[in-house]
C-alpha cells in the first residue's frame, strides 16, 4: 500500500490524490493531504476538506486563508463540516484577496451584512456574483445594483440569469449587449433559450 500511495503522490495530480484518499482504506491521510496542498489546486484542496474522512480541516482552512481566495473561503464556510466560520469571515473582512477588502475591523460577531458590505466595497463584479450565488440570505437587489454599477457585461448578465430573486426584466437586453462584446456567446444562446424560451 505504501508503494502505491507513494506512486500516487509522485503523479503530482491533485484529483488522483484526492480520489485515492477518499476511496482507499488504510492510507496515510495526512501525507496525501500535504501532497494535495503541494499541487496548489484550490478545487481539490477544498474537495479534500469536504469529502475525505480524517482530513485536517484546520490545516486546510489555514491554507485557504493564506491564499486569500474569497470564492473558496465561501465554499469552506458553507460546505465543510468543522470549519471555523468566524475565522473565515474575519479573513474575508481583512481583505485577503486581490480586491483587498476595505471593511473596518468588526468587533464581536461578524454579521452577514458586514461581509456583504465588504464585498460591495471591492467593486469587483466577480466576487459580488459569487457571493450572491454561494451564500444564503444576502441582499440580492442591493448586490445586483452594485454589480450593474460596475458595467461588467458578463457578470451583470450572469447575475440576472443565475441569482434567485434577481431582476430579470432586462435579461434579453443584457444578453444582446454581452453578445456584442463577443463573450461566451454560445453559452448565452444555449442557456438563455433553454431557460427562458420565447
Amino acid at each position: 500500500m505504501e508503494k502505491i500511495q507513494g506512486a500516487t503522490i509522485d503523479l503530482y495530480d491533485a484529483q488522483w490524490i484526492y480520489q485515492f484518499a477518499k476511496n482507499v482504506k488504510g492510507v496515510d491521510i495526512q501525507k496525501l493531504q500535504e501532497a494535495v496542498i503541494q499541487t496548489g489546486s484550490k478545487e481539490w484542496m477544498y474537495r479534500f476538506a469536504r469529502d475525505v474522512e480524517g482530513a485536517d480541516i484546520q490545516r486546510l482552512q489555514e491554507v485557504f486563508i493564506k491564499l486569500g481566495n474569497i470564492e473558496y473561503i465561501y465554499h469552506f464556510v458553507n460546505d465543510v463540516e468543522g470549519a471555523d466560520r468566524q475565522k473565515l469571515q474575519e479573513a474575508i473582512t481583512n481583505g485577503l484577496d486581490k480586491g483587498r477588502l476595505e471593511a473596518e475591523e468588526a468587533k464581536g460577531d461578524i454579521t452577514l451584512c458586514e461581509v456583504q458590505d465588504a464585498i460591495i466595497k471591492t467593486g469587483d463584479a466577480y466576487h459580488m456574483y459569487q457571493f450572491a450565488l454561494n451564500v444564503k440570505g444576502v441582499d440580492v437587489p442591493r448586490l445586483q445594483k452594485a454589480v450593474d454599477k460596475t458595467k461588467h457585461p458578463k457578470y451583470t448578465y450572469w447575475f440576472a440569469r443565475d441569482i434567485e430573486g434577481a431582476d430579470k426584466s432586462n435579461l434579453l437586453q443584457l444578453k444582446r449587449e454581452l453578445m456584442l462584446k463577443g463573450s461566451d456567446a454560445l453559452d448565452i444562446l444555449v442557456y438563455a433559450e433553454k431557460k427562458w424560451p420565447k
